[in-house]
């Protein structure tokens, strides 16, 4: 959110004639005037632009009613004075107010505004000139994370809601979400809106519900379309933009989305809707039920391929008059680590003959078992199959360190039950939330002065004895005596993409001397020297966490400039 600046203004932001407008007003001192000109002491509230801040999404609509104003910021226009000034002089009517306590600026009316211009101007320059406390950030790929709804019943007006990433990605990423059951009633958190910046969702209720709605809580997974390689899972997502339906009134018909690079074998698909162009949802309205109903349903999925439609399940009220966004993330289905995040993706049975929100209380749903233990995690869930003519959604009952119970829920629109039989699912179970690629610390890597520091960086030496090599450091030259080889494990965590540069420093034709950079096993490029001498190599790569970069010494000389490497 931008504001004016005072210092750009000098005066009053409203004209000081008592306190008759809805606005705030307070007594800035003009150019030359005494100081007694300002009667109070007062907190000028001036959201400064940060240089290298994010601007804000576009919003659809800006509510500027007065019922939008007295929600969002009643609280910064109370009449009621304050207790403890009651006995200080005042120079105007209502001065000791809350309303007197602040600046706020007017609403500008309209749709899509502007960036910039969200309930303020932007006025002057930014006083804050240093931003070394908001480094440029490599833009992300992938997301998992969590969020909490609002109480819809509580906070009427809160029914849709904005949600940011931790960073900004690269383009619009797919959003998928598992939403908990803390509220009876049949539900599904719909996403929509999505930007790279963020996105909106809200928890929604099929026809026969009120629609208000208990919070919460939503782990969600975000992925941008294409292809992404995060250690050894192999990560594909995409969009499918259809009105096909299955379930009741819908015309049976399905949208095949084909994997750029095929699996080794069927991978786990998360899916979600990515749009609600069929029912309106807006920023300030309150909740109610969505019609026509629509969820995301998947079926036949292969190592190459999975076919998407929009599943109406037994709802038949209300018609899909317009095209509908689907987004997926296909993943390689196991278990493993990258870096310190634990991971298990797989796909099976929901367990038990019956799988539905009634059949919990039943006893017939079993839980599905990790490949390992994790502390905490996060997990994201698709059904993949549709067995049943009932259509239905997953929900996440339960989850533990070992284990996640989830049910298939249902609307109540064509009976009273929720009973499902057993189907297929996607489970994607992570050991914290995280973004990918994550950003690449060069300080360990760029500790080259001397052994010592190296060592305590965390370089990793094997070929032969720390205490029986050649040369004092790689900045100044480092090897194996005679035959031995020296490998040495370069310290980097993150992900990016990367650039080095180094030398072989033999300057000698004697013997097959090389210095070879490694990266995961691969030589990705070597230096040679000859009786003329060396030439310094370079070479640009792809480094992900999890990843393995050494360099292979023979019969040469490992030599390192300050700054080596660089990564973005």
């Amino acid at each position: 959110m931008a504001a004016s600046t005072q210092g750009s203004r000098q005066l009053a932001d409203n004209v000081v004639v008592g306190d008759r407008t809805a606005g705030v007003n307070t007594t800035h001192r003009g150019h030359g005037e005494a100081a007694s000109k300002r009667c109070t002491q007062h907190l000028d509230i001036d959201f400064q632009p940060i240089p290298c801040a994010q601007p804000c999404d576009d919003l659809p609509e800006l509510p500027c009613t007065p019922a939008f104003v007295n929600a969002e910021y009643g609280q910064f226009l109370g009449v009621q004075e304050v207790s403890e000034l009651t006995d200080k002089r005042v120079c105007h009517t209502g001065e000791h107010s809350e309303k007197w306590a602040y600046n706020l600026c007017e609403c500008p009316m309209g749709v899509n505004p502007p960036v910039g211009t969200y309930f303020c101007p932007i006025v002057g320059k930014p006083s804050i000139k240093e931003d070394e406390y908001c480094a440029a950030q490599s833009e992300a790929r992938l997301e998992v994370g969590s969020f909490t709804t609002s109480n819809s019943a509580e906070n009427p007006t809160e029914f849709v809601r904005r949600y940011a990433f931790t960073r900004t990605f690269e383009t619009t990423p797919v959003v998928v979400g598992l939403m908990g059951a803390k509220g009876g009633h049949s539900a599904n958190i719909r996403i929509f809106d999505v930007s790279p910046r963020g996105f909106s969702a809200a928890v929604i209720e099929p026809p026969e519900y009120d629609g208000p709605h208990y919070d919460e809580e939503v782990h969600f997974m975000a992925a941008v379309p294409g292809t992404t390689r995060m250690g050894e899972m192999h990560i594909e997502a995409g969009f499918v933009t259809t009105s096909h339906t299955v379930g009741k009134g819908g015309n049976n018909k399905w949208e095949t989305a084909t994997f750029v690079t095929p699996f080794n074998n069927k991978p786990a698909v998360l899916a979600a809707m990515q749009t609600s162009n069929n029912v309106a949802l807006t920023f300030g309205s309150t909740p109610t039920t969505a019609s026509p109903w629509l969820t995301s349903a998947l079926q036949g999925g292969t190592a190459s391929s999975i076919q998407l439609a929009l599943d109406r399940s037994e709802v038949n009220a209300g018609s899909v008059d317009s095209e509908e966004t689907i987004g997926y993330i296909a993943l390689t289905t196991g278990s493993g680590k990258s870096g310190d995040l634990s991971y298990s993706v797989q796909t099976g049975k929901t367990g038990g003959s019956r799988t539905g929100w009634d059949d919990v209380e039943d006893n017939t749903v079993n839980t599905i078992k990790f490949h390992e233990p994790m502390s905490n995690p996060l997990a994201v869930a698709s059904k993949v199959t549709r067995d049943g003519g009932n259509g239905g959604w997953l929900r996440q009952v339960r989850l533990t360190d070992n284990d996640i119970l989830v049910v298939v829920d249902e609307d109540t629109y064509s009976d009273e039950e929720r009973e499902h039989i057993d189907e297929e699912i996607a489970l994607a179970a992570f050991s914290k939330g995280f973004t990918f690629p994550t950003a690449i610390n060069l300080a360990p890597a760029l500790a080259i002065n001397s052994k010592a520091d190296m060592l305590a960086a965390g370089w990793h030496w094997t070929g032969c004895p720390v205490s029986h090599h050649g040369g004092s450091s790689p900045k100044n030259g480092i090897w194996c005596h005679s035959q031995a080889q020296m490998h040495l494990q370069v310290p980097l965590v993150g992900s990016g993409r990367c650039t080095a540069t180094f030398t072989n420093n033999h300057r000698s034709s004697v013997g097959e001397n090389f210095v070879r950079l490694v990266h995961n096993g691969h030589i990705i490029k070597e230096s040679t020297c000859n009786g003329h001498g060396c030439t310094a190599q370079t070479v640009t790569f792809d480094f992900s966490l999890g990843d393995k970069l050494e360099f292979w010494e023979g019969f040469a000389i490992i030599k390192l400039g300050d700054d080596w490497i660089k990564c973005e």
